[in-house]
């Protein structure tokens, strides 16, 4: 005996010749797309001509900068930052030593005056690092140069110096140059090396 009073096959219920009526499955929702795209907003210290294509020249240097409202290169412009979907931590989650005010932008700050490696290894309340909670800040974000590497660690030798001598002579051979920890600029610099997906 039918219970559903529809014809057999119909998509609004299911047929049931020897049982008890069968609702029809509830599809599972279809995800909201994602995009990733550069805001055209943003302008380093709130200047309109330093968007994030003046970001894109130079991105492990200028990833750091923020429009001086705090808003950050590396929230606003992800595709040219290499940052999409990637997040720092809250000022709720994450604080150096606990402190107010020493969030991830705080160390963002702080790398974008010296790219000084040591304040990704700065830690909170529970051990936890600042590359571990501000992955975007210290460059741990996929397809993204670091702002911390360093050729032998010394000042100004960044990924923004290795893409200069690729710039001048193409030579790939100074993706091979080392920090002091041995991590190469091919490892740490990624976009400027051709070593990750988000290049054309």
């Amino acid at each position: 005996e039918a219970y559903c009073s529809y014809e057999v096959g119909s998509a609004a219920c299911a047929y049931c010749a020897d049982g008890e009526p069968t609702a029809e499955p509830t599809p599972e929702p279809t995800p909201e797309p994602t995009s990733c795209t550069d805001s055209i907003l943003w302008g380093y210290k709130g200047k309109s001509s330093k968007d994030c294509d003046w970001v894109a020249k130079k991105p492990a240097k200028r990833c750091a900068k923020d429009d001086g409202d705090d808003w950050l290169a590396l929230s606003a412009c992800p595709v040219t930052c290499g940052t999409c979907g990637c997040s720092d931590s809250t000022e709720e989650t994450w604080l150096y030593k606990g402190k107010s005010g020493k969030s991830c932008d705080h160390v963002a700050k702080k790398i974008a005056r010296n790219a000084a490696k040591k304040y990704c290894d700065s830690e909170d309340d529970d051990g936890t690092t600042a590359g571990e909670a501000c992955p975007m800040t210290c460059g741990n974000c996929g397809c993204q140069d670091s702002l911390t590497w360093l050729y032998k660690g010394k000042s100004g030798k960044s990924c923004d110096h290795v893409a200069k001598k690729i710039a001048r002579n193409a030579a790939k051979k100074y993706c091979d140059s080392e920090d002091d920890d041995g991590t190469t600029a091919g490892e740490a610099c990624p976009m400027t090396c051709g070593n990750c997906g988000c290049q054309d």
